[in-house]
């Protein structure tokens, strides 16, 4: 096998970006996992090559594996040749792959890097189709870290720029896993801009994606440190308006989005949401029984419930 190594290396960047080779050079790394010396000799031979590689098709596959099985050390100095292109490495097809998998491997202390170079590009990332990825795997699994929660200072800033972002189709993702794994006020600021127009943002595609995690969460583990925010949330679905004497949740009873909203709504209720959304459900009882979406809806409750609401 150390032959064999010896004799590849000089190669192995170009087998790694090759279609056929690349399972090969990939198959050598897990070979070498329980020979140490042989490991780094096959890393060490990617240097200088890691973005090149990274921003091929098949040579990314090559590097994401050497990412799994090489040690810390090793996936440090994989890491660091991207320092200072990690904006570009997140925008790039093959390239944001070798950034979720670096995220993915190396411990949240070691990815500083790549928060500092996102911090002020974070809004373009977020709504890049790429670089999307990479914000929720640091959002996943950098926690709490002062360090992200900087990075996202600039993201979550309260008006146009958020209304932007929980409605469009990439930035959306990026709002909806930083209300699961994100701070409690992150949840809290997108539950009150939801309440802002409960009608606009239940009707939405991507936004009401977003909706449905803040009525999961809230109703979860953060239930008590987000019940005031929650109950203001619910008061909205509930209440009627100067615009509409009719409430909100049963506006979106059909909507072709707004009907899954009005599920989970139904799922997470507890105390006196329950009684509330029974009164609204018997009120929809007969247009929900002649629609598709409406016998979702019923057969939501009836789970929920345990009875028909008639």
């Amino acid at each position: 096998l150390g032959l064999l190594i010896a004799a590849l290396r000089p190669q192995v960047v170009e087998l790694g970006c090759d279609a056929s080779a690349t399972g090969v050079v990939q198959q050598l790394f897990t070979v070498c996992s329980d020979r140490p010396a042989l490991r780094a000799q096959l890393t060490e031979s990617l240097g200088g090559s890691i973005l090149k590689m990274s921003k091929d098709k098949h040579g990314c596959l090559a590097i994401q594996h050497a990412l799994e099985m090489a040690p810390l050390e090793m996936q440090c100095l994989i890491g660091s040749e991207l320092k200072g292109k990690v904006f570009y490495c997140s925008r790039h097809m093959h390239g944001n792959f070798v950034m979720q998998k670096i995220i993915q491997t190396l411990p949240p202390s070691a990815l500083m890097f790549i928060m500092l170079e996102l911090k002020e590009t974070v809004v373009a990332a977020a709504l890049h189709i790429y670089a999307c990825r990479v914000l929720q795997r640091l959002i996943e699994h950098c926690g709490h870290r002062p360090e992200l929660l900087s990075l996202l200072e600039d993201l979550m800033v309260p008006g146009e720029q958020l209304q932007r972002l929980v409605k469009d189709p990439y930035s959306s993702n990026v709002i909806r896993t930083l209300v699961v794994c994100g701070s409690v006020e992150n949840a809290r600021v997108v539950m009150r801009l939801f309440s802002e127009d409960v009608m606009k943002y239940s009707r939405n595609r991507h936004a009401s994606l977003v909706l449905e995690k803040c009525l999961e969460v809230s109703a979860g583990p953060k239930a008590s440190e987000l019940a005031e925010d929650r109950a203001t949330l619910m008061t909205a679905f509930f209440s009627s308006s100067a615009r509409s004497a009719s409430p909100p949740l049963l506006q979106i009873m059909l909507d072709r989005f707004g009907n899954y909203i009005v599920q989970r709504v139904i799922e997470t209720s507890t105390g006196a949401e329950k009684d509330e959304v029974k009164r609204l459900l018997t009120l929809a009882w007969p247009k929900l029984q002649n629609a598709a979406a409406g016998k979702h809806i019923l057969s939501a409750a009836n789970k929920k419930f345990s009875f028909k609401v008639q």
